[in-house]
């Protein structure tokens, strides 16, 4: 779990009388993050932009980099299986496609 500053924490009720300056305060880089509080339990993060983009930018990269893994393993295992017996195993009939 990762652990957050008491002043990157604003409860919600806060958060909406001052959104402006909390975006403010984000955009400026005078706050790398927001986290928003509820019934004093974390809810949600507020990021920059830039930031959340470097973060699903890394996040494709890593699916894609297991998407390679499984294919190549998959290469390397050369096993093979006929139409027939997948369609067979969904319980599709060749006359259906």
């Amino acid at each position: 779990m990762t652990a957050y500053q008491r002043s990157e924490i604003i409860a919600s009720g806060k958060l909406a009388k001052k959104l402006g300056a909390v975006l403010s305060n984000l955009t400026s880089g005078r706050s790398k993050r927001i986290v928003i509080s509820r019934n004093n339990k974390l809810e949600a993060v507020i990021l920059p932009v830039e930031d959340y983009e470097q973060l699903e930018n890394a996040a494709n990269t890593l699916e894609h980099t297991e998407i390679a893994r499984v294919i190549s393993r998959r290469a390397r295992e050369k096993a093979t299986v006929s139409l027939e017996k997948l369609l067979s195993e969904e319980g599709i009939h060749p006359d259906e496609i």
